[in-house]
């Protein structure tokens, strides 16, 4: 997939067109949520982070206002939470 690092713990997915209604991805790391970038239009999407023993970092994400996919560029932005043993101790 093309990657686009944003900021520590920041990134985003390129998604491209679709001919399908959804289309499922490996988002890298256990993201806290994601969003969708659009290019244009008045297009509607809806994403599911899911998360399995096999697959552990999956996102769905779905055409939600017609029954077919999309002809524009989309990207799913994706934030982590930052781990807790990157944080300076407590004094």
């Amino acid at each position: 997939p093309i990657i686009r690092w944003e900021q520590p713990h920041q990134w985003a997915l390129y998604l491209g067109p679709s001919r399908d209604i959804t289309m499922s991805l490996n988002v890298l790391d256990k993201a806290e949520r994601c969003l969708i970038e659009k290019e244009c239009c008045a297009d509607e999407f809806t994403y599911c982070l899911v998360s399995t023993p096999t697959a552990p970092y999956w996102a769905s994400v779905t055409r939600a206002d017609v029954l077919f996919g999309w002809g524009q560029r989309l990207w799913l932005n994706c934030t982590a939470a930052p781990l807790l043993h990157t944080l300076p101790p407590e004094i």
